[in-house]
């Protein structure tokens, strides 16, 4: 996950849903033919207060590149320990590894230990560091499917690389798109390092990738019980977050994981003008709050043919939210018919600021149109309304 509130993050390792789960065990980095073998105790993790690291800037190629899929031998990955399987199949993700470097001290953890997925720390120059260590990243299958005494293992080298990939990708095009910084952490680039591991006395290295981020001071969504909120507390969360998840659509990403979890709420610093205002209001009220979205792992990307980010048309909200049964269920929406005209009143005339097109529910049939068009429009085509516009992940 990105930058981190203040408390502690949970959840934060998503699978990219471009292979399915057996094919994550099938497809691999192409490595050794046949793993050393090493104890097969875990190692704790090396991401500890006041642990360094020297790491060089990498530029990834495009998340679609051929090379990180490479098939390997099924046997090869039974066989091995999880250890093993990061020695002789380390990350590769292609791209350029350059000569610029930066030193990176951890000031304290985040998230980090064995099948926490990406490691997540916070540095000594107040950046946050999420490093994607397929070592740390749950190593046997834990689906229903999957026998437990003998459960499947999972090629964690290509789940790492994945979603490496898939996040500078992101981070890239918002960054392109000029919403990094603001409904996202600020994106400080990608970055290559070495781990040191100790094997039966002899000294390796494992090659790792992470991300540097803005550090967002804040609260979770999902460290929030709604129901100790006004009405008003809530609605003015919900108007954000959701203006937030549009935009970034708009924007050419679509974040795939929206969740509680993945929605950390920065209230704004009052200024000396305004800190006697806002002495009795609540933050969480304040039409500053900030709305920061996390985590794209799992997320989408939108592109032309050309491989240039989309132009998206500016659509509405609602072409996504009609129906918010699963925010009802968190209790942050009331229930249905409550919630549906809420969103109507907020968004069918464009929003506040009328930065949407206005839409109309459609008088003869399920659906929504826009008010100056007679065609219905849904979810799916609001977000690829540009003639030629795809996604590169979904």
């Amino acid at each position: 996950m990105p930058a981190e509130a203040t408390n502690p993050p949970s959840d934060l390792n998503y699978v990219h849903n471009t292979h399915s789960m057996s094919d994550l065990s099938d497809h691999i980095a192409t490595g050794l033919i046949s793993p050393p073998t090493t104890p097969p105790k875990k190692l704790a993790t090396p991401y500890t207060i006041g642990s360094r690291f020297t790491a060089r800037r990498h530029r990834p190629p495009p998340v679609d590149y051929e090379g990180h899929t490479d098939g390997t031998n099924r046997g090869d990955l039974n066989d091995a320990s999880h250890l093993d399987w990061c020695l002789s199949h380390p990350p590769k993700t292609g791209g350029i590894i350059t000569e610029e470097y930066c030193d990176i001290e951890v000031a304290r953890p985040i998230r980090t230990g064995v099948d926490y997925g990406a490691q997540v720390v916070l540095l000594r120059d107040g950046l946050i560091a999420k490093i994607f260590d397929p070592l740390f990243y749950r190593f046997h299958d834990q689906h229903d499917w999957a026998p437990p005494k003998n459960p499947r293992k999972r090629n964690v080298t290509l789940i790492t690389d994945d979603e490496y990939l898939v996040e500078t990708a992101a981070y890239t095009h918002l960054t392109k798109a000029g919403v990094v910084g603001n409904l996202t952490p600020a994106y400080h680039g990608s970055w290559v390092f070495d781990v040191p591991v100790n094997i039966k006395g002899e000294s390796r290295s494992r090659q790792v990738h992470m991300i540097l981020l803005e550090y967002v001071a804040g609260t979770r969504m999902l460290d929030i019980n709604p129901q100790d909120l006004t009405q008003a507390e809530r609605e003015n969360i919900m108007f954000k977050a959701i203006e937030a998840e549009t935009d970034l659509a708009l924007a050419g990403v679509r974040h795939g994981d929206f969740e509680p979890r993945n929605i950390i709420l920065c209230p704004s610093t009052p200024s000396s003008t305004d800190e006697d205002a806002s002495a009795n209001s609540s933050p969480v009220a304040d039409p500053n709050l900030r709305i920061c979205i996390i985590d794209f792992a799992d997320s989408g990307i939108f592109s032309t043919p050309d491989g240039q980010p989309s132009k998206l048309k500016n659509r509405n909200p609602l072409f996504q939210w009609s129906e918010p049964d699963v925010w009802t269920d968190y209790g942050w929406l009331p229930h249905y018919k409550e919630a549906q005209d809420w969103l109507w009143r907020m968004w069918s005339d464009g929003g506040k600021d009328g930065k949407y097109v206005a839409v109309e529910k459609h008088p003869d049939q399920y659906g929504i149109r826009l008010k100056e068009a007679n065609s219905t429009s849904n979810a799916s085509e609001a977000l690829q309304a540009e003639s030629g516009a795809t996604m590169a992940l979904d």
